[in-house]
């Protein structure tokens, strides 16, 4: 049987788990980056006079199609919790469901972070993703 050389050998598992190994780092990073990205977006445009304007329902319902990749995986679910990111909460089917039932479901996941992290103004982004939901059917 023909074998590579050590040295081809070496270099070819050192590509391996080096790709293993970013891949890795990668999930673990990916919560983490998802809740700077979507804090950014939201303090920086939606928290502000303009609340949740409806220029902005693309890009809502883009992180709403993120954290719901999120919450179909149990492993980032933990790691969720363990960094305590406001992401875990996200996974609480019952909270979704009984509080954000007249919000439509490609804005719920959104609308639930959003509540979330907003502090004093819950029930104020409560109401404008119910009248975005009526919305959405105008713009899109």
């Amino acid at each position: 049987m023909n074998t590579l050389p050590s040295e081809i050998q070496n270099i070819i598992f050192n590509n391996y788990w080096h790709f293993q190994f970013q891949h890795v780092l990668d999930e673990l990073l990916f919560c983490m980056n998802l809740e700077i990205k979507i804090k950014k977006f939201l303090f920086t445009y939606c928290f502000r006079e303009k609340l949740f304007g409806k220029e902005y329902l693309y890009y809502l319902k883009q992180f709403n199609n993120d954290i719901q990749k999120i919450t179909k995986n149990k492993m980032l679910k933990i790691i969720c919790d363990v960094n305590n990111l406001h992401l875990y909460y996200c996974f609480d089917i019952n909270y979704k469901n009984n509080i954000l039932s007249k919000v439509d479901k490609e804005l719920k996941y959104i609308a639930l972070y959003s509540i979330i992290s907003s502090g004093q103004m819950r029930y104020l982004i409560l109401s404008r993703f119910q009248e975005l939901s009526k919305l959405k059917y105008i713009f899109y």
